[in-house]
């Protein structure tokens, strides 16, 4: 398996250890390590080797063979795995008494069910919407699609205007997802 690390990990690496306590970067890294660890295990559970691990600013990306040699069920495993070992993590955090350590697993979940391609959701209802159009109207697909691209982040806009705390970096996200996905259309 490949190890591809861009130019923006380590960069974002060294600001969140200067901007978070050293405890809250290691949650961090330790949801984004179980979420990963579950799709490799869906991964291996159908027989697949992965090809590379891709770390970037954006987070990690788990790449094999090609989702669509695999069936729909199959398909929503794979993807949502990573997604539900954050979920049951979150649950184990907070009966324990982790609580900070559960908000990042909430946060990594909840990151990787927004509906843009670039994450485990979006790829999800991409594959959806293809399977239930491409018959009908393969040309249409895009369309439909970047339509739902601009209406769910005027939605997400609207939502973080109307809130009393936002971030830089919720802003930041929100502008990523939506470029890479416009460019990618």
């Amino acid at each position: 398996m490949q190890l591809r690390v861009d130019f923006t990990a380590p960069a974002l690496g060294a600001l969140l250890c200067m901007m978070l306590p050293l405890p809250e970067v290691l949650q961090m890294c330790f949801a984004c390590v179980l979420h990963e660890s579950a799709h490799f295990l869906a991964f291996c559970y159908y027989g697949c080797k992965p090809q590379m691990l891709h770390i970037s600013a954006v987070g990690c990306n788990l790449c094999g063979e090609h989702l669509t040699v695999y069936s729909t069920g199959q398909q929503a495993v794979i993807l949502l795995s990573g997604v539900c070992a954050n979920l049951l993590a979150a649950v184990i955090c907070m009966q324990t008494g982790f609580e900070n350590a559960a908000q990042w697993q909430l946060a990594t979940a909840a990151c990787n069910l927004m509906p843009y391609r670039s994450t485990d959701g979006g790829t999800l209802l991409y594959l959806l919407l293809e399977q239930l159009l491409w018959d009908a109207a393969p040309h249409r697909v895009q369309c439909i699609w970047r339509c739902w691209i601009i209406c769910i982040t005027a939605g997400f806009v609207c939502l973080m205007v109307h809130q009393p705390y936002t971030t830089v970096t919720m802003w930041a996200m929100l502008f990523f997802l939506f470029a890479a996905e416009w460019l990618r259309s």
